[in-house]
Protein backbone atom coordinates (compact mmCIF):
# COMPACT_ATOMS: atom_id res chain seq x y z
CA UNK A 1 0.00 0.00 0.00
CA UNK A 2 1.51 3.10 -0.64
CA UNK A 3 1.84 5.86 1.88
CA UNK A 4 -0.73 8.61 0.42
CA UNK A 5 1.31 11.47 2.93
CA UNK A 6 5.51 11.14 1.43
CA UNK A 7 7.71 11.86 3.67
CA UNK A 8 8.58 16.04 4.44
CA UNK A 9 12.09 14.96 3.59
CA UNK A 10 10.80 14.54 -0.53
CA UNK A 11 8.94 17.70 -0.23
CA UNK A 12 11.43 19.63 0.71
CA UNK A 13 13.65 22.24 -2.20
CA UNK A 14 17.37 22.46 -1.85
CA UNK A 15 17.90 26.41 -0.12
CA UNK A 16 17.87 28.77 -2.61
CA UNK A 17 16.37 32.24 -3.58
CA UNK A 18 15.26 32.83 -7.10
CA UNK A 19 14.04 36.55 -6.26
CA UNK A 20 17.51 37.37 -5.31
CA UNK A 21 19.18 35.93 -7.89
CA UNK A 22 17.04 37.57 -10.28
CA UNK A 23 17.26 40.73 -8.03
CA UNK A 24 20.89 40.56 -8.50
CA UNK A 25 21.03 39.94 -11.84
CA UNK A 26 18.87 42.87 -12.50
CA UNK A 27 21.31 44.91 -10.44
CA UNK A 28 24.33 44.10 -12.99
CA UNK A 29 22.46 44.97 -16.17
CA UNK A 30 21.30 48.10 -14.87
CA UNK A 31 24.42 49.04 -13.02
CA UNK A 32 27.57 47.10 -14.45
CA UNK A 33 30.26 48.30 -11.92
CA UNK A 34 28.32 46.44 -9.24
CA UNK A 35 29.86 43.46 -10.98
CA UNK A 36 33.17 44.82 -9.53
CA UNK A 37 31.94 43.53 -5.82
CA UNK A 38 30.00 40.41 -6.81
CA UNK A 39 32.79 39.08 -9.37
CA UNK A 40 34.91 37.93 -5.81
CA UNK A 41 32.03 36.71 -4.52
CA UNK A 42 30.17 34.57 -6.87
CA UNK A 43 30.71 31.97 -9.56
CA UNK A 44 27.86 30.67 -11.91
CA UNK A 45 27.48 28.30 -10.32
CA UNK A 46 26.57 29.73 -7.23
CA UNK A 47 23.04 29.78 -8.86
CA UNK A 48 20.67 28.01 -8.29
CA UNK A 49 18.77 28.30 -12.10
CA UNK A 50 20.09 27.09 -14.51
CA UNK A 51 19.13 29.71 -16.85
CA UNK A 52 20.87 32.32 -14.26
CA UNK A 53 24.06 30.45 -14.57
CA UNK A 54 23.92 31.19 -18.51
CA UNK A 55 23.07 34.81 -17.86
CA UNK A 56 25.77 35.46 -15.20
CA UNK A 57 28.34 33.56 -17.18
CA UNK A 58 27.54 35.64 -19.98
CA UNK A 59 28.24 38.69 -18.03
CA UNK A 60 31.40 37.72 -16.71
CA UNK A 61 32.89 36.94 -20.38
CA UNK A 62 31.69 40.89 -21.20
CA UNK A 63 33.49 41.95 -17.75
CA UNK A 64 36.67 40.09 -18.82
CA UNK A 65 36.31 41.56 -22.24
CA UNK A 66 35.89 45.52 -21.22
CA UNK A 67 32.71 45.15 -22.77
CA UNK A 68 29.28 46.72 -21.47
CA UNK A 69 26.98 43.97 -20.43
CA UNK A 70 23.26 45.42 -21.17
CA UNK A 71 20.47 43.55 -22.63
CA UNK A 72 21.48 44.07 -26.35
CA UNK A 73 25.12 42.79 -25.17
CA UNK A 74 23.96 39.62 -23.24
CA UNK A 75 21.47 38.66 -25.91
CA UNK A 76 24.19 38.72 -28.30
CA UNK A 77 26.64 36.47 -26.78
CA UNK A 78 24.28 34.01 -25.32
CA UNK A 79 23.13 33.55 -28.71
CA UNK A 80 26.61 32.99 -30.03
CA UNK A 81 27.08 30.52 -27.04
CA UNK A 82 23.67 28.83 -28.49
CA UNK A 83 22.13 29.42 -24.60
CA UNK A 84 19.92 31.95 -25.51
CA UNK A 85 16.89 29.90 -24.75
CA UNK A 86 17.92 28.01 -22.12
CA UNK A 87 18.97 31.15 -20.11
CA UNK A 88 14.65 32.40 -20.82
CA UNK A 89 15.38 34.01 -23.96
CA UNK A 90 14.45 37.35 -24.77
CA UNK A 91 11.76 37.85 -22.98
CA UNK A 92 13.23 36.72 -19.77
CA UNK A 93 16.56 39.22 -19.71
CA UNK A 94 13.71 42.36 -20.78
CA UNK A 95 12.38 41.10 -18.01
CA UNK A 96 15.29 41.37 -15.58
CA UNK A 97 16.04 44.97 -16.97
CA UNK A 98 12.79 46.39 -15.88
CA UNK A 99 12.54 44.63 -12.08
CA UNK A 100 14.51 47.73 -10.96
CA UNK A 101 16.08 46.47 -7.83
CA UNK A 102 18.36 48.70 -6.16
CA UNK A 103 22.19 48.43 -7.33
CA UNK A 104 23.53 49.72 -4.23
CA UNK A 105 22.57 46.15 -2.57
CA UNK A 106 24.13 43.78 -5.23
CA UNK A 107 26.55 42.80 -2.91
CA UNK A 108 24.49 42.05 -0.20
CA UNK A 109 22.73 39.64 -2.92
CA UNK A 110 25.30 38.01 -3.90
CA UNK A 111 25.98 36.80 -0.52
CA UNK A 112 22.76 35.55 0.21
CA UNK A 113 23.09 33.75 -3.44
CA UNK A 114 26.62 32.39 -1.75
CA UNK A 115 25.30 31.17 1.36
CA UNK A 116 22.45 29.23 -0.45
CA UNK A 117 24.97 27.90 -2.77
CA UNK A 118 26.95 26.57 0.62
CA UNK A 119 24.12 25.33 2.27
CA UNK A 120 22.95 23.18 -0.81
CA UNK A 121 27.06 21.47 -1.32
CA UNK A 122 26.99 21.01 2.55
CA UNK A 123 24.07 19.32 1.88
CA UNK A 124 25.76 17.23 -1.19
CA UNK A 125 28.43 16.65 1.07
CA UNK A 126 27.11 15.79 3.73
CA UNK A 127 25.39 13.22 2.17
CA UNK A 128 28.47 12.08 0.44
CA UNK A 129 29.86 11.35 3.61
CA UNK A 130 26.80 9.77 4.89
CA UNK A 131 27.61 6.86 2.35
CA UNK A 132 31.01 6.76 3.25
CA UNK A 133 30.39 6.02 6.80
CA UNK A 134 27.83 3.20 5.51
CA UNK A 135 30.63 1.69 3.44
CA UNK A 136 32.63 0.84 6.86
CA UNK A 137 35.40 0.42 5.58
CA UNK A 138 36.98 -0.35 8.87
CA UNK A 139 39.37 2.36 9.23
CA UNK A 140 38.03 5.43 11.35
CA UNK A 141 40.74 7.72 10.71
CA UNK A 142 40.29 7.69 6.94
CA UNK A 143 36.47 8.43 7.06
CA UNK A 144 36.88 11.18 9.26
CA UNK A 145 39.91 12.55 6.82
CA UNK A 146 37.65 12.43 4.00
CA UNK A 147 34.69 14.38 6.37
CA UNK A 148 37.01 16.89 6.97
CA UNK A 149 38.11 17.76 3.69
CA UNK A 150 34.68 17.69 2.15
CA UNK A 151 33.46 20.02 4.60
CA UNK A 152 36.92 22.18 4.33
CA UNK A 153 36.83 22.21 0.62
CA UNK A 154 33.63 24.20 0.84
CA UNK A 155 34.56 26.89 2.77
CA UNK A 156 37.57 27.02 0.12
CA UNK A 157 35.92 27.09 -2.89
CA UNK A 158 33.52 30.25 -1.83
CA UNK A 159 36.17 32.14 -2.78
CA UNK A 160 36.66 32.95 -6.38
CA UNK A 161 39.56 31.79 -8.18
CA UNK A 162 39.89 34.71 -9.81
CA UNK A 163 43.72 35.40 -8.69
CA UNK A 164 46.63 32.96 -9.57
CA UNK A 165 49.40 31.75 -7.41
CA UNK A 166 52.70 33.89 -8.67
CA UNK A 167 54.26 29.81 -8.88
CA UNK A 168 51.43 28.85 -11.52
CA UNK A 169 52.45 32.36 -13.65
CA UNK A 170 56.25 31.52 -13.62
CA UNK A 171 55.82 27.96 -15.17
CA UNK A 172 53.80 29.79 -17.82
CA UNK A 173 56.41 31.88 -18.75
CA UNK A 174 59.44 30.24 -18.00
CA UNK A 175 60.21 29.61 -21.81
CA UNK A 176 59.75 32.76 -22.30
CA UNK A 177 62.32 34.41 -19.56
CA UNK A 178 64.82 31.47 -21.37
CA UNK A 179 64.85 33.07 -24.69
CA UNK A 180 65.49 36.23 -23.57
CA UNK A 181 67.84 35.11 -21.34
CA UNK A 182 69.60 33.93 -24.50
CA UNK A 183 69.18 37.08 -26.25
CA UNK A 184 72.27 39.03 -25.67
CA UNK A 185 70.91 42.76 -27.24
CA UNK A 186 70.47 45.28 -24.78
CA UNK A 187 66.72 46.01 -26.18
CA UNK A 188 64.85 42.89 -27.04
CA UNK A 189 61.49 44.92 -27.36
CA UNK A 190 60.35 47.79 -28.42
CA UNK A 191 62.85 51.42 -27.28
CA UNK A 192 61.08 53.69 -25.34
CA UNK A 193 63.63 56.49 -26.14
CA UNK A 194 64.84 56.82 -22.36
CA UNK A 195 68.14 54.94 -21.85
CA UNK A 196 68.00 54.22 -18.29
CA UNK A 197 64.61 52.63 -18.49
CA UNK A 198 65.14 50.86 -21.83
CA UNK A 199 68.31 49.07 -19.93
CA UNK A 200 65.88 48.30 -16.89
CA UNK A 201 63.34 46.64 -18.92
CA UNK A 202 65.03 45.72 -22.43
CA UNK A 203 62.19 47.66 -24.03
CA UNK A 204 58.75 47.49 -23.62
CA UNK A 205 57.88 43.36 -24.17
CA UNK A 206 54.50 41.41 -25.71
CA UNK A 207 53.71 40.32 -22.63
CA UNK A 208 50.64 39.96 -19.53
CA UNK A 209 50.04 42.51 -17.44
CA UNK A 210 51.00 40.78 -14.21
CA UNK A 211 50.20 42.41 -10.57
CA UNK A 212 51.79 41.38 -7.47
CA UNK A 213 49.18 41.80 -4.97
CA UNK A 214 48.12 40.73 -1.63
CA UNK A 215 44.28 41.62 -0.01
CA UNK A 216 45.17 43.99 2.72
CA UNK A 217 44.70 43.05 6.55
CA UNK A 218 45.91 39.43 5.77
CA UNK A 219 48.95 39.43 7.79
CA UNK A 220 49.78 36.36 10.69
CA UNK A 221 50.95 38.01 13.70
CA UNK A 222 51.19 36.15 17.15
CA UNK A 223 52.44 37.53 20.61
CA UNK A 224 55.96 37.21 20.94
CA UNK A 225 55.55 34.59 23.68
CA UNK A 226 53.24 32.72 21.29
CA UNK A 227 55.02 28.67 21.98
CA UNK A 228 54.95 26.65 18.81
CA UNK A 229 56.03 22.90 18.21
CA UNK A 230 59.22 22.74 16.10
CA UNK A 231 60.98 19.35 14.45
CA UNK A 232 62.37 17.92 17.19
CA UNK A 233 58.84 18.24 19.40
CA UNK A 234 60.28 20.67 21.54
CA UNK A 235 58.26 23.95 22.09
CA UNK A 236 59.58 27.68 20.94
CA UNK A 237 58.33 31.19 21.26
CA UNK A 238 57.90 32.79 18.22
CA UNK A 239 60.21 35.70 19.19
CA UNK A 240 62.84 32.97 20.05
CA UNK A 241 62.05 31.56 16.23
CA UNK A 242 62.57 35.20 14.82
CA UNK A 243 66.10 35.42 16.11
CA UNK A 244 67.49 31.73 15.71
CA UNK A 245 66.61 32.43 11.96
CA UNK A 246 65.40 29.15 11.22
CA UNK A 247 63.19 26.57 12.19
CA UNK A 248 60.80 23.69 10.82
CA UNK A 249 57.27 24.30 12.08
CA UNK A 250 53.39 22.91 11.48
CA UNK A 251 51.39 24.28 8.67
CA UNK A 252 48.36 23.30 6.83
CA UNK A 253 48.95 22.14 3.00
CA UNK A 254 45.79 22.41 0.29
CA UNK A 255 44.56 18.67 1.63
CA UNK A 256 44.16 20.06 5.69
CA UNK A 257 47.13 17.97 6.73
CA UNK A 258 50.02 18.96 8.78
CA UNK A 259 53.59 19.22 7.17
CA UNK A 260 56.50 20.52 8.78
CA UNK A 261 57.88 23.28 6.42
CA UNK A 262 60.37 26.10 6.67
CA UNK A 263 58.59 29.62 7.12
CA UNK A 264 59.20 32.09 4.17
CA UNK A 265 59.92 35.13 6.23
CA UNK A 266 60.22 36.19 9.86
CA UNK A 267 59.01 40.10 10.42
CA UNK A 268 58.87 42.08 13.46
CA UNK A 269 55.53 44.02 13.27
CA UNK A 270 56.15 45.56 16.10
CA UNK A 271 54.44 46.80 18.79
CA UNK A 272 50.75 46.18 18.06
CA UNK A 273 47.27 45.63 20.30
CA UNK A 274 46.89 41.65 21.06
CA UNK A 275 43.65 39.85 22.11
CA UNK A 276 43.43 36.98 23.31
CA UNK A 277 41.01 34.08 22.16
CA UNK A 278 39.78 30.92 24.68
CA UNK A 279 37.93 27.87 23.12
CA UNK A 280 36.00 25.74 25.15
CA UNK A 281 38.98 23.25 25.11
CA UNK A 282 40.57 26.32 27.37
CA UNK A 283 43.20 26.63 24.82
CA UNK A 284 44.07 30.42 24.19
CA UNK A 285 45.95 31.87 21.69
CA UNK A 286 47.01 36.08 21.85
CA UNK A 287 47.01 37.58 17.97
CA UNK A 288 46.32 40.76 16.81
CA UNK A 289 42.86 41.35 14.79
CA UNK A 290 43.94 40.59 11.29
CA UNK A 291 45.45 37.15 12.07
CA UNK A 292 42.89 34.42 10.23
CA UNK A 293 41.28 31.37 11.89
CA UNK A 294 40.17 28.75 9.62
CA UNK A 295 36.25 28.61 10.31
CA UNK A 296 33.47 26.58 8.21
CA UNK A 297 33.27 29.69 6.13
CA UNK A 298 37.12 29.84 5.23
CA UNK A 299 39.40 31.70 6.42
CA UNK A 300 38.65 34.61 8.89
CA UNK A 301 40.09 37.33 10.89
CA UNK A 302 39.93 37.69 14.62
CA UNK A 303 38.09 41.20 14.24
CA UNK A 304 35.20 38.72 12.51
CA UNK A 305 34.52 36.46 14.92
CA UNK A 306 31.71 36.24 17.35
CA UNK A 307 31.80 34.44 20.67
CA UNK A 308 30.62 30.97 19.60
CA UNK A 309 31.56 30.44 16.12
CA UNK A 310 33.31 27.57 15.53
CA UNK A 311 37.11 27.28 14.46
CA UNK A 312 39.35 24.47 13.32
CA UNK A 313 41.90 23.29 16.23
CA UNK A 314 43.91 20.35 15.88
CA UNK A 315 43.15 16.46 16.85
CA UNK A 316 46.52 15.77 17.03
CA UNK A 317 49.63 16.94 16.46
CA UNK A 318 51.50 13.61 15.52
CA UNK A 319 55.52 15.00 16.70
CA UNK A 320 57.96 12.88 18.84
CA UNK A 321 61.32 13.40 19.13
CA UNK A 322 64.33 11.23 19.08
CA UNK A 323 66.09 12.25 21.68
CA UNK A 324 66.14 9.37 24.56
CA UNK A 325 66.41 9.55 28.10
CA UNK A 326 66.92 6.99 30.93
CA UNK A 327 63.50 5.10 32.35
CA UNK A 328 64.85 5.65 35.44
CA UNK A 329 65.23 9.41 34.65
CA UNK A 330 61.73 9.73 33.29
CA UNK A 331 59.81 8.23 36.27
CA UNK A 332 62.16 10.23 38.75
CA UNK A 333 61.39 13.29 37.21
CA UNK A 334 57.50 12.52 37.02
CA UNK A 335 57.04 11.20 40.13
CA UNK A 336 58.73 14.53 41.75
CA UNK A 337 56.41 17.36 39.70
CA UNK A 338 53.48 14.79 40.80
CA UNK A 339 54.09 14.00 44.50
CA UNK A 340 57.76 15.68 44.75
CA UNK A 341 58.87 18.52 47.20
CA UNK A 342 61.88 19.84 45.31
CA UNK A 343 62.05 23.30 47.81
CA UNK A 344 64.41 21.73 49.72
CA UNK A 345 68.07 20.50 50.33
CA UNK A 346 67.06 16.77 48.62
CA UNK A 347 64.10 16.11 47.08
CA UNK A 348 61.71 14.21 48.60
CA UNK A 349 58.38 12.04 47.61
CA UNK A 350 55.27 11.17 49.05
CA UNK A 351 52.61 8.78 48.27
CA UNK A 352 50.88 5.89 49.78
CA UNK A 353 50.59 3.31 47.15
CA UNK A 354 52.58 0.88 47.85
CA UNK A 355 53.19 0.04 44.01
CA UNK A 356 53.86 3.36 43.08
CA UNK A 357 56.36 3.74 46.14
CA UNK A 358 58.32 0.74 44.97
CA UNK A 359 58.63 1.49 41.70
CA UNK A 360 59.96 4.86 42.92
CA UNK A 361 62.37 3.30 44.60
CA UNK A 362 63.78 1.19 42.20
CA UNK A 363 64.08 4.29 39.91
CA UNK A 364 66.31 5.98 42.69
CA UNK A 365 68.72 2.78 42.56
CA UNK A 366 68.94 2.34 38.86
CA UNK A 367 69.41 6.66 38.85
CA UNK A 368 72.97 5.64 40.92
CA UNK A 369 74.90 7.85 43.28
CA UNK A 370 71.79 8.04 45.37
CA UNK A 371 70.01 6.25 48.22
CA UNK A 372 66.41 6.91 49.39
CA UNK A 373 65.74 6.78 53.16
CA UNK A 374 61.73 5.77 53.60
CA UNK A 375 59.85 7.34 56.66
CA UNK A 376 57.07 5.75 57.50
CA UNK A 377 54.37 7.48 60.50
CA UNK A 378 50.96 5.70 61.23
CA UNK A 379 48.74 8.85 60.67
CA UNK A 380 50.84 10.24 57.21
CA UNK A 381 52.35 8.92 54.05
CA UNK A 382 55.43 7.20 53.73
CA UNK A 383 57.81 10.04 52.98
CA UNK A 384 60.78 9.12 51.02
CA UNK A 385 64.31 11.53 51.04
CA UNK A 386 67.08 11.18 48.64
CA UNK A 387 70.41 12.01 49.50
CA UNK A 388 73.71 11.87 47.93
CA UNK A 389 74.52 7.69 48.48
CA UNK A 390 78.06 7.38 47.23
CA UNK A 391 80.85 5.17 48.77
CA UNK A 392 83.90 7.87 48.16
CA UNK A 393 86.93 6.29 49.54
CA UNK A 394 86.16 2.91 47.29
CA UNK A 395 85.03 5.40 44.45
CA UNK A 396 88.32 7.19 44.45
CA UNK A 397 90.04 3.70 44.53
CA UNK A 398 88.46 3.05 41.69
CA UNK A 399 89.41 6.35 40.00
CA UNK A 400 92.54 6.35 40.86
CA UNK A 401 93.54 2.69 39.38
CA UNK A 402 91.71 3.73 35.83
CA UNK A 403 93.87 6.84 35.75
CA UNK A 404 96.92 5.04 36.02
CA UNK A 405 95.91 2.51 33.22
CA UNK A 406 95.06 5.77 31.35
CA UNK A 407 98.39 7.38 31.75
CA UNK A 408 100.55 3.94 31.11
CA UNK A 409 98.60 3.74 27.59
CA UNK A 410 99.75 6.95 26.46
CA UNK A 411 103.23 5.63 27.43
CA UNK A 412 104.15 8.44 30.36
CA UNK A 413 104.91 8.28 33.75
CA UNK A 414 103.28 9.76 36.47
CA UNK A 415 105.83 13.01 36.50
CA UNK A 416 105.71 13.15 32.90
CA UNK A 417 101.91 13.28 32.60
CA UNK A 418 101.95 16.08 35.54
CA UNK A 419 104.04 18.31 33.79
CA UNK A 420 102.23 17.68 30.38
CA UNK A 421 99.00 18.78 32.15
CA UNK A 422 100.85 21.48 34.02
CA UNK A 423 100.62 19.88 37.58
CA UNK A 424 102.33 19.29 40.72
CA UNK A 425 103.46 15.53 40.47
CA UNK A 426 102.17 15.05 44.00
CA UNK A 427 98.61 16.40 42.81
CA UNK A 428 98.91 13.25 40.64
CA UNK A 429 100.29 10.85 43.01
CA UNK A 430 97.49 11.86 45.40
CA UNK A 431 95.26 11.11 42.82
CA UNK A 432 96.02 7.69 41.45
CA UNK A 433 96.87 6.64 45.03
CA UNK A 434 92.73 7.17 45.81
CA UNK A 435 93.60 9.76 48.92
CA UNK A 436 91.63 12.63 46.96
CA UNK A 437 89.55 13.49 44.01
CA UNK A 438 90.52 16.00 41.45
CA UNK A 439 88.21 19.11 41.55
CA UNK A 440 85.80 20.07 38.72
CA UNK A 441 88.28 22.60 36.74
CA UNK A 442 90.62 19.72 36.96
CA UNK A 443 88.80 17.37 35.41
CA UNK A 444 87.65 19.05 32.61
CA UNK A 445 91.38 18.77 31.96
CA UNK A 446 91.69 15.05 31.92
CA UNK A 447 88.85 14.97 29.67
CA UNK A 448 90.47 16.69 26.97
CA UNK A 449 93.78 15.37 27.91
CA UNK A 450 92.64 11.68 27.17
CA UNK A 451 90.21 13.03 24.65
CA UNK A 452 86.85 11.17 26.23
CA UNK A 453 83.75 12.33 29.03
CA UNK A 454 83.60 12.73 32.49
CA UNK A 455 81.89 9.32 32.91
CA UNK A 456 84.46 7.46 31.10
CA UNK A 457 86.94 8.47 33.75
CA UNK A 458 84.49 8.66 36.87
CA UNK A 459 81.53 6.27 36.40
CA UNK A 460 79.38 8.28 38.70
CA UNK A 461 80.62 11.78 37.96
CA UNK A 462 82.14 13.75 40.36
CA UNK A 463 79.38 13.73 42.64
CA UNK A 464 80.40 10.07 43.10
CA UNK A 465 84.23 10.90 44.44
CA UNK A 466 83.39 14.78 45.82
CA UNK A 467 82.47 14.34 50.14
CA UNK A 468 80.93 17.82 49.58
CA UNK A 469 79.45 18.18 46.07
CA UNK A 470 75.28 17.84 45.63
CA UNK A 471 73.90 14.84 45.20
CA UNK A 472 73.39 13.63 41.77
CA UNK A 473 69.74 13.65 41.05
CA UNK A 474 69.65 16.90 42.88
CA UNK A 475 72.11 18.20 40.25
CA UNK A 476 70.76 16.99 37.84
CA UNK A 477 67.14 18.34 38.31
CA UNK A 478 69.04 21.78 39.07
CA UNK A 479 70.67 21.14 34.80
CA UNK A 480 66.99 21.06 33.94
CA UNK A 481 65.31 24.18 35.72
CA UNK A 482 63.09 21.82 37.83
CA UNK A 483 64.45 22.27 41.17
CA UNK A 484 63.46 24.55 43.98
CA UNK A 485 59.71 25.17 42.13
CA UNK A 486 57.08 24.79 44.60
CA UNK A 487 53.39 23.31 43.28
CA UNK A 488 52.25 26.85 41.73
CA UNK A 489 55.55 26.45 40.04
CA UNK A 490 56.19 23.37 38.79
CA UNK A 491 56.69 22.17 34.99
CA UNK A 492 57.73 19.71 32.50
CA UNK A 493 61.33 20.62 31.50
CA UNK A 494 61.86 20.76 27.68
CA UNK A 495 64.10 17.15 27.52
CA UNK A 496 60.78 15.18 28.15
CA UNK A 497 59.49 17.38 24.55
CA UNK A 498 62.23 15.54 23.00
CA UNK A 499 61.16 12.12 24.03
CA UNK A 500 60.72 9.28 21.48
CA UNK A 501 56.54 8.46 21.46
CA UNK A 502 56.88 5.15 23.68
CA UNK A 503 59.14 7.18 26.28
CA UNK A 504 56.82 9.91 26.54
CA UNK A 505 54.15 7.36 27.02
CA UNK A 506 56.11 6.56 30.28
CA UNK A 507 56.43 10.06 31.16
CA UNK A 508 52.52 10.94 31.48
CA UNK A 509 51.88 7.34 32.73
CA UNK A 510 53.90 7.89 35.85
CA UNK A 511 52.25 11.46 36.07
CA UNK A 512 49.14 10.41 35.88
CA UNK A 513 50.11 7.92 38.80
CA UNK A 514 50.75 10.93 41.05
CA UNK A 515 48.00 13.82 40.80
CA UNK A 516 45.56 11.92 38.25
CA UNK A 517 42.13 10.13 38.94
CA UNK A 518 39.88 8.31 37.01
CA UNK A 519 36.14 8.16 37.62
CA UNK A 520 32.47 6.61 35.89
CA UNK A 521 30.29 9.21 34.74
CA UNK A 522 26.65 8.68 33.76
CA UNK A 523 26.11 6.05 31.50
CA UNK A 524 29.21 3.91 32.73
CA UNK A 525 31.60 6.15 30.82
CA UNK A 526 35.52 6.32 31.99
CA UNK A 527 36.55 10.36 32.51
CA UNK A 528 40.28 10.18 33.13
CA UNK A 529 41.64 13.63 34.71
CA UNK A 530 45.29 15.40 36.15
CA UNK A 531 44.74 18.22 39.14
CA UNK A 532 47.56 20.53 39.97
CA UNK A 533 47.27 24.16 40.83
CA UNK A 534 50.28 24.67 38.15
CA UNK A 535 48.52 26.04 35.11
CA UNK A 536 51.43 25.84 32.89
CA UNK A 537 52.42 22.31 33.86
CA UNK A 538 48.25 21.59 33.47
CA UNK A 539 48.51 23.40 29.73
CA UNK A 540 51.79 21.55 29.20
CA UNK A 541 49.78 17.93 29.75
CA UNK A 542 47.17 18.79 27.08
CA UNK A 543 49.91 19.89 24.74
CA UNK A 544 51.15 16.45 24.83
CA UNK A 545 48.03 14.63 25.27
CA UNK A 546 47.28 16.09 22.02
CA UNK A 547 50.07 14.49 20.35
CA UNK A 548 48.93 11.04 21.34
CA UNK A 549 45.55 12.41 20.01
CA UNK A 550 43.68 12.65 23.09
CA UNK A 551 41.77 16.05 23.31
CA UNK A 552 41.59 17.08 26.55
CA UNK A 553 39.45 20.15 28.42
CA UNK A 554 40.78 22.67 31.06
CA UNK A 555 38.81 23.20 33.85
CA UNK A 556 39.67 25.37 36.60
CA UNK A 557 37.87 25.25 40.58
CA UNK A 558 38.53 27.62 43.33
CA UNK A 559 38.73 25.33 46.35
Amino acid sequence: MKDKHPPLDRLRQPPQSIETEESLLSAILIDNKTLLDVIEILSPEDFYKPAHQKIFDAVTDLFRKNEPADLVTVHNILKEKGQLEQAGGATYLSWLMDAVPVAVNAPHYARIVRDKACLRRLIEKANSITRRCFEDSGNVDEVIDFAEREIFEISENKITQSFHPIGRIIEDNIDVLEKRQGNKALVTGVPTGFDYFDKLTAGLQNSDLIILAARPSMGKCCEASTEIVLEDGSLATIEEIYRSGHAKILTLNEQMKFILTEPSDRIDDGKKPVFRLTTVLGRYIETTLTHPFLTLNGWKPLGELQVGDPIAVPRKIAVFGKEAMRECEIKLLAYLIGDGCLTKGNPRFSNSNPRILDDFLKAVDEFGGVRATVTKRPDRCPDVRVASGYRFKENRIAFGRLLQKKIALKGLSNNQFAKNIGLNPATVSGWVNGKYAPSPSRINILCRFFETDIYNLIGGGYASVAKNSTNSLKLWLEQIGIHGKNAHNKFIPTPIFRLPRHLLALFLNRLFATDGWASLIRGGQAQLGYASVSEKLIRQIQHLLLRFGIIAKIKKRHI
